[in-house]
């Protein structure tokens, strides 16, 4: 017998789900998707077909295997939770699965096996209004249907909005069966590029690696992989253009000829040539008013000086373009234009950085490993609406851009199926704690093709709830809704969820 139930798109599927609807009943906005999750219970295949809602997308789910709980404790969050209270905040104790992966079934039929889980995403178009169908489930023997309503509102997501995204793509070609810049390589590397403008990412970041350099006793930077990453982004609809780190342009390509280490004075003249190459690159190709220049990642306390003189010579060499980094320090202002805090270490030090914006400054925020639960993250022991709810967060704050370090960083020693969560050391020896589980990757590599997934869906519909916000005339109006659903100390009111999300659908 064919069963079918259905359930939110912003709740995790597990093996064991239970309860669920016996049809679909959901509200979008115009120029969005209304999404949902099945469980299928049947044998055999099962052959999909619909009517009244065409353009429907169906995926078949895949189950990852979180073989750790989160467990990141940040020194500079000083207020945290300790480790023993961290477990009451865990969706599920690790081991477990958890239906994350989503693979597109083109020709709409599923081999079913006892309980199989698929994902709808429905394309809503630009017209208002209430939309009837009906999903046909047929295997040999049998047919199930499930009724579907879906009302439209009028309220629409613009295709450009105002939100700027950044996570950060540096792809191991291994994982897709290519080698570096080959052919194939650039071929899966722009599939990976549809999955974050899918995820309304607009900044390409443009990772170090695509730079060569040759020496003759002066640096000379060839940037011909850069233009055709760039060529990339830009026919996919990027806008904006991230520039590399510079520890990382130094480590990669200068040390191996200068041999001091990273910090040390030699380290500057040669990243004077860089930076002067560079600003020519772009300015040659009309880049420069796009172009937002990364120092390099996290600087604290202890280096925070040579950090500064670095945003000097960027400011200097590359006049006109603002500088960005996600920082641990509260004395980057004069280097950095855009500082990008975690959630939490803007929340421990909201006066400072609120003098900072009144200085002139912008800030974005950021999550990586940390804040650890109960604070909003994307790990796979945690709630899948806080992935949405970051930018319900993004909007409370007044902050229009986010950043996230991992979208597909998944080294040759993980397996991101069974493995997602993995020790910091695979990056630095000197670390002994482990990376959260899913935090190193919001896609999946899957038979040499990267698949897409849930909290990625739940990224893009996080993003165009900060749009809709965003038009709303009343800001207060706005700040009321979201605080139905985002609580002072930034955590998730999740049971307020549906209800706030109705209110802004209905508010203009």
């Amino acid at each position: 017998m064919i069963q079918a139930k259905i359930f939110p798109a912003e709740e995790w599927l597990y093996p064991d789900s239970a309860g669920g609807r016996e049809s679909v009943d959901l509200c979008c906005p115009s120029n969005s998707f209304a999404c949902w999750q099945m469980m299928l219970r049947a044998e055999g295949t099962v052959r999909i077909s619909v009517s009244g809602l065409e353009g429907l997308q169906v995926f078949r789910l895949l189950p990852v295997t979180v073989n750790l709980n989160s467990s990141f404790i940040e020194e500079l969050d000083t207020e945290h939770t300790s480790l023993a209270d961290l477990p009451q905040y865990y969706t599920k104790k690790a081991p477990f699965e958890v239906y994350d992966a989503m693979l597109p079934l083109e020709d709409m039929s599923v081999l079913a096996d006892g309980d199989t889980a698929l994902y709808f995403k429905w394309p809503s178009g630009q017209q208002a209004g209430d939309f009837r169908g009906e999903i046909r489930l047929k295997t040999d023997r049998e047919t199930c249907l499930v009724p579907c309503h879906v009302k439209v509102f009028s309220a629409s997501v613009p295709e450009k909005g105002r939100f700027n995204m950044i996570n950060w793509i540096e792809m191991n070609p291994n994982k897709y069966g290519c080698t570096a810049f080959s052919q194939k390589y650039w071929e899966k590397l722009t599939e990976i590029l549809k999955l974050a403008r899918m995820g309304r990412q607009n900044f390409c970041n443009v990772s170090a690696a695509y730079f060569q350099c040759s020496y003759d006793g002066s640096y000379h930077f060839d940037f011909t992989r850069v233009e055709k990453f760039l060529s990339i982004c830009f026919f996919l609809g990027f806008e904006k253009i991230e520039g590399p780190s510079l520890k990382q342009i130094y480590e990669n390509l200068v040390m191996p000829v200068e041999k001091a280490a990273f910090g040390a004075p030699e380290c500057l003249p040669p990243l004077r040539q860089f930076l002067t190459q560079w600003y020519a690159f772009l300015k040659k190709n009309h880049y420069e008013t796009i172009t937002f220049q990364h120092i390099y990642d996290e600087p604290r306390e202890k280096n925070v000086a040579f950090y500064r003189e670095l945003g000097g010579l960027v400011h200097q060499y590359m006049p006109g373009i603002p500088t960005m980094d996600a920082v641990l320090s509260l004395h980057t202002e004069e280097a950095a234009d855009i500082l990008i805090p975690t959630t939490r270490f803007y929340q421990l030090n909201r006066e400072v950085f609120e003098q900072y914006r009144k200085n002139g400054k912008t800030l974005w925020l950021y999550t990586c490993c940390w804040p650890s639960a109960p604070y909003l993250n994307r790990f796979l022991d945690m709630p899948l609406l806080d992935v949405r709810l970051i930018h319900w967060l993004n909007f409370l704050l007044d902050c229009d851009g986010y950043l996230h370090w991992g979208f597909c960083f998944n080294p040759d020693a993980q397996d991101p199926w069974k493995e997602p969560s993995i020790p910091f050391k695979i990056f630095d020896d000197s670390l002994e704690q482990f990376l959260p589980p899913g935090d190193t990757h919001i896609i999946y590599p899957y038979q040499g093709k990267p698949l897409g997934s849930v909290r990625l869906e739940m990224q893009r519909a996080g993003v165009e709830d900060f749009e809709l916000l965003s038009q709303i005339s009343d800001r207060e109006k706005a700040l009321q809704i979201v605080r139905k659903c985002i609580s002072e100390d930034f955590t998730g009111n999740r049971q307020a969820f549906r209800e706030a999300y109705l209110e802004l659908l209905c508010t203009p």
